[in-house]
């Protein structure tokens, strides 16, 4: 069987979906009932400074165009619900849309800042905390066009994978042949004095839970350092592309003086 990676193409030059007043990060499509695409993308004010910016100001979006290379136009905001007390109540982000029983399932990292929180110029370890609070939810709509209504609690809490970890991100949601629903998401690996970004897989027999660990230990080895996972079945296997943050496994170009490959 021929392997994914031979099908890539060289990518567009134009963004299908881009404004120069936000930062526009993510994005998950899918088909509505007339053929035309559906962008779920996460964004944030360009003002702000790209990765506290996010934590404290990423909303979830949706789009649509003729086709998948868009030019995609802004429809409306989704998540958050800005509803005070929620644990998704600040920001959400990372957006992974699935259709699963004649209804779609939103799929979403969210968390509660402190307020007043911390300086958005600051440094990350002033974040620290409140970045430990994303989890993983689901958002849930009868049309692509609808109300998508998130749930209470989160659906992947940091109890699900069965090592010690402290959020869970980067969803990845598929629906098996067997009709279950299986996520691959990232989940930071505490081992003494080291965090490393590692891939966790749970299922459950519908989007909304409760989900169960499919492995005792990672997808894939903690050296091969990875996050933003995208998982589907093509019928006869699973395939998967990841960000190697690393470069172990893709090798990572680096520009600059000192530049190495």
């Amino acid at each position: 069987m021929r392997a994914f990676s031979s099908l890539f193409q060289p990518a567009p030059v134009v963004p299908a979906f881009a404004d120069d007043a936000w930062w526009t990060w993510c994005g998950s499509v899918v088909r509505d009932a007339a053929g035309r695409c559906r962008l779920f993308a996460s964004r944030w004010p360009r003002k702000l400074p790209f990765f506290n910016g996010y934590l404290a100001a990423s909303r979830i979006v949706q789009a649509v165009a003729d086709g998948p290379l868009g030019p995609f136009k802004y429809v409306r905001d989704v998540l958050p619900t800005g509803e005070r007390g929620r644990w998704d109540g600040t920001m959400a982000h990372n957006p992974a849309i699935v259709a699963f029983g004649g209804r779609y399932y939103l799929f979403y990292i969210g968390l509660r800042a402190d307020e007043p929180g911390p300086a958005l110029d600051a440094p990350f370890a002033a974040w620290r905390e409140t970045y430990r609070r994303i989890r993983i939810g689901v958002a849930v709509a009868d049309a692509i066009d609808g109300d998508f209504v998130p749930m209470a609690r989160p659906v992947i809490d940091t109890d699900v994978a069965p090592w010690p970890h402290v959020v869970t991100t980067n969803p990845a949601p598929v629906i098996t042949p067997e009709g279950k629903v299986r996520v691959y998401y990232r989940t930071p690996r505490v081992e003494g004095d080291r965090v490393r970004n590692v891939l966790a897989i749970a299922e459950a027999d519908h989007p909304l839970g409760p989900y169960r660990a499919v492995k005792r230990e990672p997808m894939l080895p903690a050296s091969m350092h990875l996050e933003d996972p995208f998982v589907w079945h093509d019928g006869r296997r699973y395939q998967a592309i990841a960000k190697d943050l690393d470069g172990n496994l893709a090798g990572v170009w680096r520009r600059g003086a000192f530049a190495i490959r």
